[in-house]
């Protein structure tokens, strides 16, 4: 018998790589399994498998071979990267057991910029014959990381010590706060200078999503100008991020080059305020607040009144259909998306258990339509995916619900893994190549 090789191809010090991983020289058509391992920083061990069939050749490839068993099936050259889930998240009782394991939905490192050691092992019917390890970029090498505090912006930039653009971007997460660890990191080692913003529930900052100030953004805006000396940034966020860079370029027109709304809503809604229901506006404008819809997280007792699924946590998406429509006749509660000038991307998920995304981003375009607003907006809608969608090489296993640490509840946000995993590899790429058509 040949001797078994063990192949980790395409390998590049970005966060989306995926690489190809091969074995050559099993027996012709005998059972394969491939094994990819990580442990995080509390000693959780993440995998993914496949139980593949090598080929008459005695080859099997993940770009190439069907998984028949294991953590992903088919054909799917990112199924061991995004099928990957902590062993104990996998044996909790309950399905809150699960999400407070892994709170983030993703392996937990202390320090968020180190590469990780992804251990590779291949097995031929139950003898292994190979091993390998390779490592994952969580954000390009040449990129330095800085900490940000200055005149009352609160994040990280990160540098780019060869940039292939010279505008900026501000990237921003959704309702949990913080920081974002998913997009920014992505888009920074693509070679663009990103500041990651946060605005709330992050040291200095308000620690909920109520009564914040646009005029935060604005200087977010003008100190990423100054540092890159641009005269416009490209802006980005998600969820609530994604309503937020929406105000942002309607209040901010001359300064946005770009902006890019996964998930986002048509109309403002209001601010959240764990364990009680207050009605509170969530963004405010030289000092008013910015008309919104008060949304109330329904309770379990009315999804069961109304026969609505908490097999996957608390839905939230069905109630919003209740004020919508009446929301919609009044004009204050629109975000007035005509007033910006920046071409604006859109994607969501049609399957999302959060909000009506999907509804909401077509009403966008409608109303840009109505008002003769110059924005082009270009809308990626995608059947069956859940409002977590994130980019290329992220893992997805967790993402059809979220124990939501600001809100202490366990929340469907939908899909299935493997669909939100394929529509944020989708959106990524247009991501990108909207970042190019439009950035300098």
């Amino acid at each position: 018998m040949s001797e078994i090789k063990l192949h980790i191809h395409n390998l590049a010090s970005r966060p989306d790589n995926v690489p190809l991983i091969t074995l050559e020289g099993c027996p012709p058509l005998s059972p394969v399994r491939i094994e990819q391992a990580l442990t995080d920083d509390v000693g959780h061990v993440w995998r993914s498998y496949a139980n593949m069939y090598a080929d008459v050749f005695g080859k099997v490839s993940t770009a190439e071979t069907p998984s028949q068993q294991g953590s992903y099936k088919d054909i799917d050259p990112t199924g061991l990267a995004w099928s990957m889930i902590s062993d104990e998240a996998e044996a909790a009782l309950t399905l809150e057991d699960r999400y407070k394991i892994c709170p983030g939905t993703q392996p937990v490192f202390e320090n968020p910029y180190r590469p990780i050691d992804i251990s590779v092992n291949a097995y031929v019917g139950d003898r292994k014959v190979a091993s390998a390890t390779y490592q994952k970029h969580q954000i390009s090498p040449d990129i330095e990381v800085e900490n940000i505090d200055e005149q009352g912006i609160r994040g990280h930039y990160y540098a780019h010590k060869s940039p292939i653009k010279k505008e900026g971007v501000i990237v921003m997460g959704g309702s949990s706060g913080g920081l974002d660890h998913y997009w920014a990191r992505h888009v920074a080692s693509r070679g663009y200078n990103v500041l990651n913003l946060a605005y709330f529930n992050y040291p200095g900052l308000p620690d909920t999503c109520t009564n914040l100030p646009l005029e935060y953004f604005k200087t977010a805006i003008d100190w990423l100008k100054h540092r890159t000396g641009a005269n416009r940034v490209g802006i980005q966020g998600a969820s609530r991020g994604g309503e937020a860079v929406l105000l942002i370029t309607t209040a901010f027109p001359e300064d946005i080059a770009c902006t890019v709304s996964y998930v986002p809503m048509h109309i403002t809604t209001g601010g959240f305020i764990p364990e009680t229901t207050e009605n509170v506006a969530s963004w405010t404008l030289n000092g008013e607040d910015i008309p919104y819809v008060y949304t109330p997280v329904p309770t379990e007792e009315e999804c069961r009144a109304r026969g609505i699924d908490l097999g996957r946590g608390l839905p939230i998406a069905p109630f919003y259909y209740d004020f919508i429509a009446e929301a919609e006749k009044n004009e204050d509660m629109w975000i007035p998306i005509e007033r910006s000038t920046a071409p604006l991307l859109m994607v969501t998920a049609k399957d999302d258990a959060i909000w009506a995304c999907s509804y909401g981003a077509e009403r966008v375009k409608e109303r840009i339509a109505k008002y003769n607003g110059s924005v082009k907006a270009e809308h990626l809608a995608f059947d069956g995916a859940g409002h977590l969608m994130p980019p290329e090489g992220t893992i997805t296993s967790l993402s059809t619900s979220v124990y939501h640490q600001h809100g202490r509840i366990l929340i469907a946000l939908g899909g299935t893994p493997a669909v939100n995993a394929h529509a944020g590899e989708k959106a990524w790429r247009r991501t990108i190549d909207f970042y190019a058509e439009h950035l300098l």
